[in-house]
């Protein structure tokens, strides 16, 4: 048995010969059997408390990294179990909130909202249990979504007017029309209202990943050189993340810088709200259209079926191309 402490002078505790009972080797106290189980009992009881708070912190930082890998479901869960240990800790609803919205990060709240935070049950649990630097950092989001909110109506119309100017190349030879997803600043996301082409993902059917197919290569060269100089000049470059698709253990690759590209998965679910947002056409019919994202092998990648339903194809297969971009509202 573990040595134990004596509780009269702290004294270390020798089990006697016959087993029926301990020593303190200091004052001599002795124990019986029966009180150095309730001892012990009562340090198990310690012990597993100090455990449960150990896990709170843990399940926090993992629900964080989650949510930057993109996991946001996984993330809900671990979020779930946080909450079944302490329920007051201000710290989870805030990421239980980047989770519910697919940000992130913290900064991306304010990036991605597209309705006020503070009328989210979240963040009024962020707020009503979190510290003081919590609390002044969830009110400055607030106030800056705030502002955003205001003028997304202007800048969307803005956004909308420079991509489907009717007098625009794009407009007068195939008549492409783009659909603004989101305003940030001064720049806005779009992708394309229905697909401008069907292609394969890749030429062959292989293991491969965004960052080295064929879809991509041909979006950021061919099909950025053939946009109108006055979308073209206004296109900005920006990394994309890739991350993997847990449910399958296929791996989404490194994060690449486009001009060009397809939505991911995130992106799906944080910029359409319903299935038949989702539903795009190629020369009149529904088709299924590619995402970005790895699919349920690494031969595969993850697309949209014809009535808006997340899918996913071998990755050599004819699909639908909807180009999405970010284009700068300032130049």
């Amino acid at each position: 048995m573990a040595t134990m402490i004596c509780k009269v002078c702290g004294g270390h505790l020798q089990m006697d010969s016959s087993g029926e009972y301990s020593t303190c080797d200091s004052c001599g106290t002795q124990y019986t059997v029966e009180t150095m189980r309730n001892m012990l009992q009562a340090l198990s009881e310690v012990v597993l408390n100090v455990k449960g708070i150990a896990t709170v912190d843990s399940l926090i930082r993992r629900a964080r990294l989650l949510c930057e890998d993109g996991e946001f479901s996984e993330a809900q869960e671990i979020i779930e179990q946080a909450l079944s240990i302490d329920p007051e800790i201000g710290e989870i609803y805030l990421i239980a909130l980047m989770a519910d919205r697919s940000c992130n990060s913290e900064e991306q709240l304010v990036e991605f909202s597209c309705s006020i935070l503070s009328e989210n049950s979240n963040f009024q649990k962020a707020l009503r249990f979190g510290d003081e630097t919590l609390s002044r950092r969830l009110e400055c989001y607030d106030k800056q979504v705030r502002e955003n909110i205001a003028m997304k109506p202007y800048k969307a119309a803005l956004a909308e007017t420079i991509l489907n100017n009717d007098n625009s190349d794009a407009c007068s030879q195939n008549q492409v029309r783009w659909k603004v997803l989101h305003v940030s600043n001064n720049y806005a996301l779009a992708i394309t209202e229905n697909c401008v082409a069907l292609m394969p993902y890749n030429q062959q059917r292989k293991s491969i990943t965004w960052e080295h197919c064929t879809l991509r290569k041909w979006l950021n060269t061919e099909y950025y050189n053939s946009l109108p100089v006055e979308i073209r000049t206004r296109v900005v470059e920006v990394e994309n993340s890739n991350p993997d698709l847990k449910k399958y253990k296929t791996f989404g690759g490194n994060n690449t810088h486009d001009k060009v590209f397809l939505l991911s998965i995130q992106e799906i679910k944080r910029y359409f709200g319903s299935d038949s947002e989702r539903i795009a056409k190629y020369e009149g019919a529904d088709r299924f259209w590619w995402l970005r994202s790895p699919g349920i092998g690494q031969d595969y990648a993850a697309a949209i079926d014809a009535v808006g339903h997340g899918s996913t194809a071998y990755n050599d297969g004819a699909g639908g191309v909807r180009p999405a971009l970010w284009i700068n509202l300032d130049v």
